[in-house]
């Protein structure tokens, strides 16, 4: 097997190579390649960025693309039989004449689901920062109480952009131990809830879940070295309301019990930036005790929201979500 993961190959002429079953995987740089007519089936593309890739007519039959960069990529009769795009961003991106079948599409649904097989491709918005998050990461995300006391749950506030309103994934980047478990999801965000006791508070999620992905964890855990991406995609899209707020996040405490018996003490690392790099929402984060019920009744703590980025130096976690026009 070709291993090529992680290297720059930024706007190569790879026209009609034969990388199939290549490893280029973990932010290989294809942005801007030639891969005209090239062979790729089988390989792993995961988290490869490939905007602007020349993808015309490549055999991608079995590929492992989820969450690679495709925009602006030119994927004119592609060969996609057999391939996961699953959290793949497509913005701008040509498919074509596109080669569907059983194909895993960008939101996690199948292609053999439509009659002619197609994968829906029209997510239009990325919002986030990531670039222009530089990798740093803060530590202590983990398991509520004894023995480590770690903050469980950790989440973005958004606002959702004006026409493209249908929320199909978000993405965080973390390096967390491989035995933790953990979901996303989504709620509604009330931003004036407030706790006398914390200052630093303000905000809370209000409603009940409008998405929750099953359990998940990592594979590996490289203590604050390795920050990988972590996507959690909504099959079908969820469609939400135009220029409101909303919370994002992933947490240990659905799955509290099962967290607490492993006995972690392993910190999880997550990614954020010191500055203010999306203006939409802010980084925020509630120590629940272990207990979803309190996302919506406890206020959750919100540096950025009262001045306070110079004492904790944490503004935005490092994050994307992608949207479509409904």
């Amino acid at each position: 097997m070709c291993v090529l993961a992680g290297c720059n190959l930024h706007a190569l002429d790879l026209s009609n190579a034969i990388l199939a079953g290549a490893d280029l995987s973990s932010g290989t740089d294809l942005s801007n390649a030639n891969l005209n007519e090239a062979d790729l089936s089988g390989a792993d593309l995961s988290f490869a960025n490939l905007s602007g890739a020349n993808l015309n007519q490549v055999d991608l039959t079995g590929a492992n693309l989820t969450g690679a960069n495709l925009t602006g990529a030119n994927l004119n009769q592609a060969n996609l039989t057999g391939a996961n795009l699953t959290g793949a961003i497509t913005t701008g991106a040509n498919f074509n004449q596109v080669t569907w079948s059983n194909t895993t599409c960008p939101d996690g649904t199948n292609s053999s689901a439509s009659t002619p097989q197609i994968c829906v491709v029209s997510a239009t918005m990325t919002i986030g920062n990531y670039p222009p998050w530089n990798g740093s990461l803060a530590s202590g995300f983990g398991v509520s109480g004894a023995p480590s006391y770690f903050t469980p749950t950790y989440g973005q506030t958004v606002t959702v952009p004006p026409t493209d309103t249908v929320l199909h994934r978000f993405t965080f980047y973390a390096d967390l131990p491989a035995n933790l478990l953990f979901r996303g999801e989504v709620y509604a965000w009330d931003p004036n809830t407030v706790d006398p006791a914390n200052p630093y508070a303000l905000g809370s999620a209000t409603g009940s879940a409008l998405y929750e992905s099953g359990q998940m964890h990592t594979t590996s855990y490289d203590s604050g070295s390795a920050p990988q991406p972590i996507t959690f995609n909504i099959p079908g899209g969820l469609p939400l309301t135009a220029g409101a707020q909303y919370v994002l996040f992933f947490t240990t405490s659905r799955d509290y019990a099962a967290n607490a018996a492993a006995n972690i003490t392993d910190t999880g690392f997550v990614g954020y930036t010191a500055t203010d790099t999306y203006s939409g929402g802010d980084l925020v984060y509630v120590d629940d005790g272990g207990d979803p019920n309190n996302w919506t009744t406890l206020a959750w703590t919100h540096p950025a929201a009262l001045g306070c980025p110079p004492c904790f130096k944490q503004d935005d976690l490092a994050f994307t979500a992608i949207f479509s026009s409904p």
